[in-house]
């Protein structure tokens, strides 16, 4: 949601606490990728003169000033802060996207690339 608020101009400093009596109230991770999806194959673009066109890839984290850690297959990609995207430009096969937030929280996704 805090993700979602941004986007749309609304920053919050934190998230509201959820009410406790919720029976919704379960452990949480702070991290999710939003896209790609978790086993999804994604056809990646070209424009008109040819060149391959990156895909890009979000995230949110349940607290504004969030940093998180971008890793494809195991290779360190960057950081991101507030807002969670990020451009990769993977080679046709099977890859495992994961975000790490600085306490470990974590989020991985496995997805497919196609020319």
């Amino acid at each position: 949601m805090v993700q979602l608020l941004a986007d749309r101009g609304v920053q919050l400093a934190v998230m509201p606490p959820h009410n406790p009596s919720c029976p919704a109230v379960r452990q949480q991770n702070l991290v999710s990728i939003v896209y790609p999806d978790d086993d999804t194959t994604i056809t990646l673009p070209r424009d008109f003169g040819g060149r391959k066109q990156a895909i890009t890839c979000r995230a949110a984290a349940a607290h504004t000033g969030h940093i998180l850690f971008w890793y494809l297959d195991g290779s360190y990609l960057g950081m991101t802060r507030d807002r969670h995207e990020f451009m990769i430009q993977p080679v046709p096969g099977i890859h495992r996207l994961t975000v790490v937030d600085r306490i470990g929280n974590r989020s991985t996704r496995r997805f497919r690339v196609t020319r």
